[in-house]
């Protein structure tokens, strides 16, 4: 069987797509190649097909219309590639990382379409990273979910990386569930990486790292700072880093330093971000809304606490968490007495990291292959 995996913008290209594509190319059967605009650090055991790459590496942190243009300009001559790819080539299977257009137009509707006419016996599968864009305006939904339904005629399955995920794919957009396959998502294994001994005495360092905006509740860690009894906050560092929407940032940076809060409004380097997570003691994701998150994937990796809300996501990645563990999601105060526990001793860590070390030994990726494979196949537990 000839199968390849495709990531039309490169999004998962640091880890993810290396990762599943190694461990797919064990199976003798699969003949697996990557196709992407960003060639892999090493792909020895699996093909690359290089994509079509307009926009420089420069740019990533960049945001605009001129960007916007070149970027759907590069999807558009990936699209026209990837078609005279299926037509020469003819592969059993295209796995779909991402459908970029689907967010604004109708043309990887016609792109699957296509594929299916010049190749009838072809499989299409799509990994639903999120059941909804994280940013889509909610004046879109009705038509991005009509975008979508129309999409799921042309697709042999569908990969989601949670159960939790799952029934929410198919009630949203009445997609029978013999479509769609659970592959819990790899853990993120930080690169160049070495551990770091905590040297601040009696301070513990609190991190929320990623892209920063309402969904991911950067204003719910900070106004449950605000609600730390002073002798509380007095043992607490908070570093918030990443990128941050303007109006947010706006609201809360002059009242940062009383808070004790360390703020990198940017785009940091791999390096830089796991350097800054290392030196952390707890990490921290308030989220209101998630499918899966990357995040925790990532966090996960480094064995150290971790608190989330208590979003049906997260409790179901973090499989063997006490109750105890979550807070109330969108509450400054539930979470605010949750810091409170841990800043004074009252929170199990040991068992804490008991159940994360287990769970780095569940998501593997691995495991992560072989329920892609199984999909490939048509086999749905």
């Amino acid at each position: 069987m000839k199968a390849v995996i495709i990531d039309i913008t490169g999004r998962n290209a640091s880890q993810y797509n290396p990762s599943l594509c190694s461990s797919l190319s064990k199976y003798d059967n699969l003949d697996i190649s990557l196709m992407s605009p960003i060639i892999p650090p090493d792909h020895e055991g699996y093909g690359y097909i290089k994509l079509i790459k307009i926009i420089p590496d420069s740019w990533a942190s960049k945001e605009g219309k001129l960007k916007f243009l070149l970027r759907g300009l590069e999807v558009v001559l990936n699209y026209f590639y990837i078609f005279f790819y299926v037509l020469i080539h003819k592969p059993d299977v295209l796995h779909f990382q991402w459908l970029p257009l689907i967010e604004f137009a109708v043309g990887d509707v016609w792109l699957l379409k296509i594929l299916k006419v010049i190749s009838p016996n072809i499989r299409l599968f799509l990994t639903a990273h999120n059941v909804y864009p994280h940013n889509l305006d909610v004046r879109s939904i009705d038509k991005y979910k009509n975008r979508f339904k129309n999409i799921d005629k042309y697709l042999s399955g569908y990969l989601v990386h949670l159960n939790s995920t799952k029934e929410k794919l198919s009630s949203e957009y009445t997609i029978s569930k013999k479509k769609i396959y659970v592959s819990y998502h790899g853990i993120y294994v930080p690169e160049k990486y070495e551990a770091k001994i905590n040297t601040r005495k009696n301070i513990k360092q609190i991190i929320m790292y990623g892209t920063q905006n309402r969904y991911k509740g950067v204003d719910i860690l900070i106004e449950a700072l605000r609600l730390l009894p002073k002798e509380m906050l007095s043992k607490s560092r908070t570093l918030i880093v990443g990128k941050t929407d303007r109006d947010i940032y706006e609201d809360y940076i002059d009242i940062s330093d009383s808070l004790n809060i360390h703020w990198i409004n940017k785009f940091v380097s791999d390096e830089e971000l796991y350097k800054s997570i290392g030196e952390s003691d707890l990490i921290l994701l308030p989220y209101r809304r998630i499918s899966q998150s990357g995040v925790l994937l990532l966090a996960l990796s480094y064995r150290k606490p971790i608190l989330t809300s208590d979003l049906p996501s997260f409790r179901e990645t973090l499989i063997g968490y006490d109750d105890n563990w979550f807070f109330k999601s969108e509450s400054p105060q539930a979470l605010s007495e949750k810091l409170s526990e841990y800043l004074d001793g009252r929170l199990n860590v040991d068992d804490m990291i008991s159940v994360i070390n287990s769970l780095n030994l569940k998501y593997s990726w691995d495991n992560t292959a072989k329920s892609t494979y199984q999909a490939y196949i048509g086999y749905n537990i």
